[in-house]
């Protein structure tokens, strides 16, 4: 008798019926059950998951019907640095509504729920057939970060670590050294112009060494053009040797 899972599941039937769980989408409570996603049955279905096709370098669906693996056009023009990006929602409705809540408003505690959110995209196949990776975290300049109090997407690489231990482990291997203007309401070439010089390597020697030669796992909280990622996943490559990069959101914008 696992004595352990014993006492958990009686502390959570506990806490369950001394302090309900609630849905965050509308308040209504929930079964404290570890098993599925902290979310009612009625607003589960308003998260519109990405689901193929979808073109296989950035992640951008596609609502027509394609028997084969694609490239859209934007990335057909493009040279970008990481191999792939991949992410689990579509960055509308609740899904936003809940990023938001949580990078914004400093709703700290929806971060176990968004780390479950972004399991559909873990499962991609060319995630998924890789038996390790390092998770990078996209880097909040300190300022940023003094303002907010945390960054989303190392608290977000906690949660993947946590769940899945022996897959992953995390390391901070670069930094925002110069504070931009947030990538919201710009287009393409501004995104890229914006970004030039804004990361370097961390200069913690341990963390650079954590990455050279692994498969690095870039985490961020969304995916729009790719600017970022892209910019980040460059410096990994250049400056710390990184065997490849890849891409996982909770969104795909």
């Amino acid at each position: 008798m696992n004595w352990k899972k014993l006492w958990i599941r009686g502390a959570d039937e506990t806490l369950g019926a001394l302090y309900p769980v609630t849905c965050p989408g509308c308040d209504d409570p929930i079964p404290a059950d570890r098993s599925v996603l902290p979310i009612c049955p009625e607003c589960g279905p308003k998260l519109e998951e990405i689901r193929q096709p979808y073109c296989q370098i950035c992640g951008q669906t596609f609502s027509g019907r394609i028997e084969s693996d694609f490239t859209c056009s934007n990335c057909s023009d493009r040279n970008l640095s990481f191999e792939f990006a991949v992410g689990s929602y579509a960055a509308k409705g609740l899904a936003r509504d809940l990023m938001h809540r949580f990078k914004y408003g400093r709703n700290i505690h929806l971060v176990p729920l968004l780390g479950r959110l972004m399991e559909p995209a873990l499962r991609d196949s060319r995630i998924s057939g890789v038996e390790k990776w390092v998770l990078v975290p996209v880097p909040l300049h300190r300022r940023r970060f003094q303002d907010r109090g945390f960054n989303q997407a190392l608290e977000l690489c906690r949660i993947i670590r946590k769940r899945f231990p022996d897959r992953f482990r995390i390391s901070q291997a670069i930094s925002r050294v110069r504070n931009t203007r947030t990538q919201a309401g710009l287009d393409r070439e501004e995104r890229l112009t914006n970004l030039k010089g804004a990361f370097a390597l961390s200069r913690w020697k341990n963390r650079v060494r954590r990455v050279r030669g692994a498969n690095v796992l870039l985490v961020d909280d969304v995916l729009t053009t790719g600017a970022t990622a892209s910019e980040c996943a460059r410096v990994l490559k250049n400056a710390a040797g990184v065997k490849a990069v890849a891409v996982v959101t909770v969104l795909r914008g």
